[in-house]
This record gives C-alpha cells, sequence and structure tokens, in this order.
C-alpha cells in the first residue's frame, strides 16, 4: 500500500485513491510503519438499520 499512495511522487498525473471498509475500531495495527506515514483515514460512520 506505501508504493501504491506514493505513485503520485512519481508521476504528477496519477492521483490514487484507497478505499478501506473494516469493522475495527484501529486498523493501523494492521498496517506496516511506512505505510501507516502515508494513509490517513477519514471515518464515515453509518447508523444502524433494520429491514422492515
Amino acid at each position: 500500500m506505501y508504493t501504491l499512495l506514493r505513485v503520485h511522487e512519481i508521476n504528477r498525473d496519477v492521483e490514487t485513491s484507497v478505499i478501506t471498509m473494516t469493522n475495527r475500531k484501529y486498523i493501523n495495527f494492521v498496517l506496516n510503519q511506512t505505510a501507516d506515514t502515508m494513509f490517513n483515514p477519514i471515518e464515515i460512520n453509518f447508523e444502524a438499520y433494520e429491514l422492515e
């Protein structure tokens, strides 16, 4: 993931987005330290729902 997040430094025409989904409160322990420095997640919460 680290290389993917830094591609824009090699080619300015490239924009990269990474979408992650998890039910874990903290995902940073899954990433290695180098990827953690580039990965800046934005948390989006969805309210619980029920099928009617």
